[in-house]
C-alpha cells in the first residue's frame, strides 16, 4: 500500500535501496505498539540516510567551492547541502543566476519549509514514541514517508529544470557556422561536395559529475555532390551526427569552442532524379 507513494521515484533507487525501503514500508501495516513505530522509524531514516549519501557522498560534497561544512548542524538527520548537491552537483549559484537566470535561494528556502524541517521533526526515540497515541504516530510516519517521496521527485524535478534551461542556452548559442567549420574539417565528408546546411536538432546534458559536465549535440548536414564524371549522378547527401563534449563542472561556459568527439550516425543520398540511396 503504502510502496505506492514511491511508484514516479522508484527508477531513482537502485536494487538494495528498494528492497529496504520495502521492508521498512511494510512495518506501517503493523502498528500495535511503541516498539512498532520505533521501529519504522530506525528503518525509515536508514533508507532515507542510504538514498541521500549515494546521490550525494561526502567525498563529492566537500569538494564544492559552495559548501560550508561549519553551516551544518550535526543533530539534524537531513542537512540541505546534501539536497542542493542531488540537484545541482558542483555548478555554482552565481552561474545557475547569471547563466540560467534560476534563483537557488528560493529553492533553498522551499527546501528547507516543505521537507527538511518536517523530516528532521520525525526522529523520534522510543520513549517519544511510546508516549504518542498509535493514531497520531502512524499519521505521522505516513506523513513522513509521503515527504520524501514528494522530495525526490523535487530533486528530480529541480535538477532537470537546471538541465533543460542550460540546454536552452547552449541551443541558442550554437552558431551553425562554428559547426560547419568543425563538421567541414573531418575526413567523414562526401568528396567533391560542398556544405549547404547545418540542421541542430537537439543539445542534450547527459551526464553531471564532480568532475566535469558531459552533453552531446545531434544534428544533420546537408550537401551538394557534384558530378565528378559524366556516368556519375549528382545528388544531396545528409549525414546524421552527434557530437559530445565536455565543460567544467562549476562554471560551465554557455557558448561552444571544442568539439572533442564526434560521431556519425546515419546517411542518405539523394540523385538528382530524386532517388533514394542508402549509405
Amino acid at each position: 500500500m503504502y510502496e505506492e507513494q514511491f511508484d514516479h521515484v522508484l527508477h531513482l533507487l537502485n536494487y538494495n535501496e528498494k528492497v529496504k525501503l520495502t521492508f521498512a514500508l511494510r512495518k506501517l501495516d503493523h502498528f500495535e505498539e511503541g516498539e512498532h513505530i520505533y521501529n519504522f522509524a530506525l528503518s525509515f531514516q536508514e533508507v532515507m540516510i542510504m538514498i541521500l549519501d549515494r546521490i550525494a557522498p561526502d567525498k563529492d560534497l566537500y569538494l564544492c567551492d559552495w559548501y560550508d561544512r561549519e553551516q551544518e548542524n550535526d543533530e539534524e538527520l537531513i542537512h540541505i547541502a546534501r539536497i542542493l548537491y542531488a540537484i545541482k552537483n558542483k555548478l555554482l549559484d552565481e552561474f545557475i543566476m547569471n547563466e540560467l537566470n534560476l534563483d537557488m535561494s528560493k529553492v533553498s528556502e522551499e527546501l528547507e519549509q516543505r521537507f527538511i524541517r518536517p523530516l528532521n521533526d520525525f526522529n523520534y526515540t522510543q520513549e517519544e514514541y511510546a508516549r504518542l497515541p498509535i493514531a497520531q504516530a502512524q499519521q505521522e510516519s505516513r506523513q513522513a514517508v509521503c515527504l520524501f517521496a514528494d522530495l525526490l521527485a523535487y530533486i528530480e524535478h529541480t535538477r532537470q529544470q537546471l538541465f533543460e534551461a542550460y540546454e536552452y542556452q547552449l541551443a541558442q548559442n550554437i552558431l551553425p557556422a562554428r559547426l560547419a567549420d568543425i563538421l567541414r574539417s573531418t575526413r567523414k565528408l562526401p568528396p567533391q561536395s560542398s556544405l549547404q546546411a547545418v540542421v541542430l536538432e537537439r543539445v542534450r546534458i547527459t551526464s553531471l559529475t564532480i568532475h566535469e559536465l558531459t552533453f552531446t549535440i545531434t544534428g544533420r548536414l546537408t550537401f551538394d555532390r557534384h558530378a565528378a564524371q559524366a556516368e556519375d549522378s549528382a545528388g544531396v547527401t545528409w549525414y546524421r551526427f552527434r557530437l559530445t563534449t565536455y565543460d567544467s563542472s562549476d562554471y560551465p561556459d554557455t557558448d561552444i569552442t571544442n568539439i572533442p568527439r564526434l560521431q556519425w550516425i546515419g546517411r542518405e543520398r539523394r540523385t538528382i532524379q530524386g532517388e533514394l540511396l542508402k549509405c
